[in-house]
């Protein structure tokens, strides 16, 4: 599993650092895996879904790119639905990311 984090600043409300990166598992891009970085002390979580390549992007809100600095716990999950469709119906998938990269 790989990521990446770049540092920037955030424009409007909490100050925000930009974070992108890329998941990948066994070298091999995870599209599709949504991407969750949940501050430890306290405070809003910002999130992304990594495209074809497993690039993603987080956003704090819907159009406030970043997350808020500090450390945060990150979880990287893929068995979730891919339309709205799916989820009325309660299709799921079989969790692709190890239990181990979500642990700690």
């Amino acid at each position: 599993m790989a990521l990446v984090v770049l540092a920037g600043c955030g424009k409007s409300g909490p100050e925000l650092a930009e974070v992108a990166g890329k998941v990948a598992l066994d070298g091999k891009p995870v599209a599709g895996a949504k991407v969750v970085f949940q501050p430890q002390d306290g405070g809003s979580t910002s999130s992304a879904i990594t495209n074809d390549d497993g690039y993603y992007e987080l956003y704090f809100g819907v159009n406030q790119p970043g997350a808020m600095p500090g450390k945060h716990r990150v979880s990287i999950t893929t068995g979730r639905p891919s339309s709205s469709e799916e989820f009325a119906q309660g299709i799921t998938y079989p969790e692709r990311v190890p239990p181990k990269y979500n642990d700690e």
